[in-house]
């Protein structure tokens, strides 16, 4: 007997197929069905809305040595805002929505970003501030999943509230022509002293018979790749939502780090630290540090409040390292969130100078 589900979306989406040929409804209904974070769902599907999980997706790894590249000017001045905003993973008028870092994490503003590369069916990923101009870096991802290798730049929701207009587009590609190895981009984060963009693939690829998790450093101006570099993926449901470049003291190497849990939705999997200087050539990083985390993480980011990290639908504050605080603020205003950023740049807990962000 045929088991059809009962999620509303996925009945479309058979009824589609069956229209197309039998094979692929069979094949649909065969699949994982997977809520709009990408976490697998067994059991009773009843009301949920639901999605064939992603699969993985092989490529092959591009020749890939690192780009030479001038850091963008200063920022312009700015104030240690408590403002951030949270990126809403949902099968389509995906949301963000502009918070405030306090008690009860009240939120100010929202918007469902649209433009001509930004359609409203967008399934949110990654958010990041560019302290340049005030707006917001975003990627997402299509109601199946699939990449677009595009990183977005949109008017941040207390600006434009309900929607928040495309401002630019940047193609991801390397040198060469040649698309990254992923396609679909998870966490965003600033580097503060280039103001380029760093970008963790979301889904994990094959290359060479193993799982990847691609980092990315993004050329803020024409999407050209500058660097990039790879971790071994814990498993193909383990897209990467966070990410936060840090500046850090008394751990080894520069001083200038991302910190991950490679994907990981769990409290078992560590906070990774990652030189920045050691993404370099496409090549395999080896983590600098590890830090344990008291429960699981999709969004992360780092200034002067501290690990600012959201647990789904609930946020908290870690404070500095080793990230043992556990203050909780409050539950978001949306059932999933994906990936939050912090109205600054500095990435330095207590601040260290102009955060540049413009916003009271």
């Amino acid at each position: 007997m045929t088991v059809v589900p009962r999620s509303a979306s996925m009945l479309a989406i058979v009824a589609a197929a069956l229209l197309a040929g039998g094979a692929k409804a069979q094949l649909l209904l065969e699949q994982k069905l997977c809520l709009a974070n990408g976490q697998p769902v067994s059991g009773d599907k009843t009301g949920l809305d639901l999605r064939p999980c992603p699969q993985p997706s092989t490529a092959a790894a591009v020749p890939a040595k690192d780009l030479l590249f001038q850091p963008e000017p200063d920022a312009p001045p700015g104030n240690r805002s408590t403002l951030y905003w949270g990126y809403e993973m949902n099968f389509g008028g995906s949301r963000l929505i502009a918070y405030r870092a306090v008690e009860g994490n009240p939120a100010e503003a929202e918007c469902v970003p649209n433009g001509p590369h930004v359609p409203p069916e967008s399934n949110g990923r990654g958010v990041a501030f560019d302290p340049l101009d005030g707006n917001l870096w975003i990627s997402r991802v299509d109601l199946m999943f699939v990449g677009d290798s595009r990183i977005h730049k949109v008017k941040p929701p207390n600006v434009t509230p309900l929607v928040c207009p495309e401002v630019d587009s940047l193609l991801v590609h390397y040198p060469s022509g040649a698309p990254p190895e992923q396609k679909a981009y998870g966490a965003l984060d600033t580097d503060q002293g280039s103001k380029h963009i760093w970008a963790t693939g979301w889904d994990p690829v094959e290359v060479n018979d193993q799982l990847r998790n691609y980092f990315y450093l993004v050329n803020r101006n024409n999407g050209l790749i500058l660097k990039s570099c790879w971790l071994p993926a814990k498993g193909i449901f383990q897209g990467n939502d966070s990410l936060a470049y840090a500046r850090l003291d008394g751990l080894p190497g520069s001083g200038q780090y991302l910190i991950t849990d490679d994907g990981a939705f769990t409290s078992n999997d560590p906070l990774l630290v990652l030189d920045t200087t050691d993404c370099k050539n496409g090549q395999e990083i080896t983590p600098v540090f590890q830090f344990p985390k008291a429960r699981g993480m999709t969004g992360i980011d780092f200034e002067w409040m501290g690990l600012l990290y959201v647990n789904i639908y609930q946020v908290f504050n870690a404070g500095n390292q080793p990230f043992t605080g556990d203050q909780f603020l409050g539950p978001t205003n949306t059932a999933y969130t994906n990936d939050i950023a912090v109205c600054g740049y500095r990435a330095k807990f207590g601040g260290g100078g102009n955060d540049a962000c413009p916003y009271p």
